[in-house]
């Protein structure tokens, strides 16, 4: 469309300076004349001129914020600075936008004024969807003279980078049984979501322990309120194992993200455990280390650090990898709570 234009504006360029140059041949006034002369330059006027405003133009880019929140506005900066007395009325910029979860990498074309002596600052609203860390680069710029007639353009490297989070907005409401250190009570619990993985020994309820570790059942059977304790003095904690699962999409669900929906989910269970005062630990497995990251979450600021790490890695196409190789391990004992996209599930083993 753009070649078009220019060729459209070529062409009645030549026409008119015909029709000038016709008119001063023919009448031969002064008035015909200056205008024909005046024309004959302006192209190379309008092409020196816009070439010395945009060999001196310095763009940046940036973000009001380096964090947001899934689905809410997000403000993206972008800005000329021109210190020339010259301004430049048509610029394209394009965005890459981009992130390690998915392969739906856009393409934004921007365009904007560049007034003269002015930094031009520009703030665009940018929405989105889905949890990740989103990395936003000015691939190139490119603008036009005043006749639009010649065509400038800069590859430019221009970046900046945006962590979005889930909106902590999903309860999860776990039963009293799951924040005790274990017996018979993580089996019989309906619904689906942990394995219990350490053995706990009983004692008699002392004053001052938390009622969170009474085991009812058997204090109702003996009559008097029994306790349990970590065997050797270990201390019982919960594990967040969540999955970077990545199903393909088809047209019906191109809205959806399986990793999108698992890290929500696990994002909210870390929440729940953490304002409990649970001791948590939140992993997932990494196919570039081959290894699992583990984080240890005690306070918000740790939910919020550990997602942002693990943004960078690569999803997988095997459902339950993660899974999978945490059961061959031998990382740490205590509650696993396996977290997929479909919510927390009982894999019973």
């Amino acid at each position: 469309m753009s070649l078009l234009r220019r060729f459209k504006n070529l062409i009645c360029y030549l026409l008119l300076f015909l029709a000038l140059f016709l008119l001063s041949v023919f009448y031969r006034q002064p008035f015909y004349v200056f205008a024909c002369l005046l024309l004959a330059f302006l192209p190379f006027v309008s092409y020196y001129i816009s070439r010395y405003v945009f060999e001196r133009l310095s763009l940046s880019l940036d973000s009001l914020s380096r964090e947001g929140i899934k689905g809410s506005c997000f403000p993206l900066v972008l800005s000329f600075e021109n210190l020339t007395p010259f301004p430049l009325l048509h610029m394209e910029i394009t965005l890459h936008i981009s992130s390690p979860f998915y392969e739906n990498a856009e393409n934004e074309q921007i365009t904007i004024p560049v007034l003269a002596r002015s930094s031009n600052e520009h703030r665009f609203p940018v929405t989105y969807s889905k949890i990740g860390c989103y990395q936003i680069e000015a691939l190139q710029y490119l603008s036009y003279d005043y006749l639009h007639l010649f065509c400038f353009k800069e590859e430019c490297s221009c970046h900046t980078e945006v962590v979005i989070l889930p909106e902590n907005t999903q309860e999860i409401l776990l039963e009293n049984s799951f924040y005790s250190e274990g017996f018979d009570e993580f089996d019989e619990v309906s619904g689906k979501g942990f394995v219990q993985n350490d053995i706990s020994d009983i004692r008699e309820y002392i004053p001052g322990d938390r009622l969170q570790k009474v085991h009812w059942k058997l204090s109702s059977k003996l009559d008097k309120l029994m306790v349990r304790e970590a065997a050797a003095g270990a201390m019982h904690c919960f594990i967040v194992l969540a999955e970077l699962y990545k199903a393909v999409q088809t047209e019906e669900d191109a809205h959806s993200d399986t990793i999108d929906a698992s890290l929500e989910n696990a994002y909210a269970v870390c929440h729940e455990l953490q304002r409990q005062g649970e001791p948590t630990f939140f992993t997932v497995y990494s196919i570039v280390k081959e290894d699992f990251l583990l984080f240890r979450i005690q306070t918000k600021e740790d939910i919020t650090r550990a997602f942002t790490q693990i943004f960078y890695e690569r999803p997988y196409a095997e459902e339950n990898l993660a899974y999978t190789y945490f059961q061959a391990s031998e990382i740490m004992k205590g509650t696993v709570i396996h977290v997929t996209h479909e919510g927390i599930y009982d894999e019973e083993e």
